[in-house]
């Protein structure tokens, strides 16, 4: 006859502390092989970031404020070469909109009056402007409809001067207005 085998059984309490004392080291070996490294890694990118970060505040706080602001309106500007194709698209806005265009004058602004800042000068180039004067006939909502939808279409476009006349015995109405036309120069 066989004899049962007999083990001897380590009581309850016995079994879980042993699995906590295994855990305890697995979680020990996990941090110590994994973790490690990796929290090191963190510690240096933290580091990178606060040097980057002092970095661009030291070099925000070195260019003025206006210097920015121009950079910035500068790289929204089309370029000169675009010049012509605006000036085209304003006629084709007045045809649409009944606009006669009876005189137009077109002038470049001397480059005396538009140097910018030697600071804006080395990243923007420089700024252009292309002055109109035009003198333009048709009914006055047609007319205010122009206006609109030339500034709508082309916000480096300024109007400068309008006056409105209307002349014995017509039945539409006459304007003179000056306009400018900004551009990003191609810098040389």
């Amino acid at each position: 006859m066989n004899k049962p085998f007999h083990v001897n059984a380590l009581p309850f309490t016995a079994l879980v502390a042993l699995a906590i004392l295994f855990m305890l080291a697995a979680q020990a070996v996990f941090e110590t092989r994994l973790l490690a490294p990796l929290a090191d890694d963190v510690a240096q990118l933290t580091d990178a970031i606060g040097q980057q970060r002092t970095r661009s505040a030291a070099h925000l706080q070195q260019r003025p404020t206006a210097v920015v602001q121009l950079e910035a309106i500068a790289s929204r500007l089309p370029k000169q070469d675009a010049t012509q194709t605006r000036i085209e698209q304003l006629h084709q806005i007045a045809t649409r909109h009944a606009v006669v265009v009876r005189k137009v004058s077109y002038k470049r602004a001397d480059k005396d009056h538009e140097e910018v800042s030697d600071k804006a000068q080395s990243s923007t180039g420089h700024a252009g402007r292309h002055g109109i004067q035009a003198d333009i006939a048709g009914a006055y909502p047609d007319l205010r409809q122009f206006l609109r939808a030339i500034l709508a279409q082309d916000e480096a476009l300024a109007i400068e001067s309008l006056e409105f006349s209307r002349p014995p015995d017509s039945k539409g109405v006459r304007a003179q207005v000056r306009m400018t036309l900004y551009f990003q120069r191609v810098p040389s």
